[in-house]
């Protein structure tokens, strides 16, 4: 944070290029693959293996077809290790690009409160490229939309996620 306040930067691509900089430093190549590894050693809370059938079954159970996003400021590629990716229709979450090599070497994709919000506009419109910015401004009437925010939770653990929290409050 302070390497981003000092420079008057995004918090989330200095991170991102801090990292990059580091593993220079240190002669170490950053693959997705790599970045995968480290996600299969991330610990979870208790019950969260378990917790994806449970709610998918209780929806079952009302009529409802439930569905799991992650919209993250994390790293894609280590979330994509993780036991639990697998779970998820789609996760939103900052990545790399990678050189011919498979080495990391800018960031594809940075993930802060403000793109956060446009996600939740992609998940309620189905779209599911993060590259796609014509269609997530395209006009779709509430009705036509395939997750409506009145039916999505939100579950956030961190500041960048308050304005997806506030937002579908007040859309949901």
């Amino acid at each position: 944070r302070k390497f981003a306040e000092g420079k008057d930067a995004n918090g989330i691509l200095t991170y991102m290029y801090l990292m990059l900089d580091e593993a220079k430093k240190n002669n170490i190549s950053l693959t997705r693959e790599s970045f995968q590894k480290f996600g299969k050693d991330v610990e979870l809370f208790r019950g969260v293996k378990q917790w994806f059938s449970l709610v998918n079954e209780y929806g079952n159970s009302i009529g409802l077809d439930v569905k799991h996003y992650i919209n993250s400021s994390g790293l894609k590629e280590m979330i994509e290790g993780t036991p639990i990716a697998q779970e998820f229709e789609n996760i939103y979450a900052c990545s790399f690009l990678y050189n011919k090599e498979g080495i990391a070497y800018w960031p594809a994709v940075a993930v802060d409160y403000t793109t956060k919000t446009q996600f939740l506009f992609k998940i309620n419109k189905g779209i599911k490229q993060v590259s796609d910015n014509r269609r997530v401004n395209q006009y779709i009437p509430d009705e036509k939309r395939p997750i409506p925010f009145p039916r999505m939770i939100y579950f956030g653990d961190g500041e960048t996620d308050v304005p997806c929290m506030k937002m579908v409050k007040e859309h949901g």
